[in-house]
C-alpha cells in the first residue's frame, strides 16, 4: 500500500475542490459535425473535437454548431436536451 505525505493529499484535496467549484462554469465550444451520418446532436465522436456545441444552462453562449462538407447526403441530427446556441452554420455538399 502506498503512503501519501500530507502535502499530497492537501494539493489532491484542493485540486478536487477546485474542480468542483469550477464544473459549472465550463463551457463548450463551437464545433462542426464531423461524421457523414444522422445522429444525435449530445454523441461527442459526432463533433470534431468531441466537443458539442452549445451550453446547457444560461442564455449567453456564443457557440456556433457548423455542418459542413462532411455531410454528403441529408442527415438528421436530433437534439435530445436543451441547448442554448448563438448560430448554426449550414455549408451544402456539392453534389447534392
Amino acid at each position: 500500500m502506498r503512503k501519501y505525505s500530507l502535502l499530497q493529499v492537501g494539493l489532491i484535496g484542493l485540486g478536487c475542490m477546485v474542480g468542483i467549484f469550477l464544473a459549472p462554469f465550463a463551457q463548450a465550444a463551437s464545433s462542426n459535425w464531423s461524421v457523414d451520418a444522422a445522429g444525435s446532436w449530445c454523441t461527442a465522436g459526432s463533433w470534431l473535437g468531441n466537443s458539442i456545441p452549445g451550453a446547457t444552462s444560461g442564455t449567453a453562449s456564443t457557440d456556433i454548431a457548423t455542418f459542413g462538407s462532411t455531410l454528403k447526403a441529408n442527415r438528421t441530427v436530433t437534439v435530445d436536451s436543451n441547448r442554448n446556441i448563438s448560430g448554426i452554420t449550414y455549408f451544402q455538399y456539392v453534389g447534392l
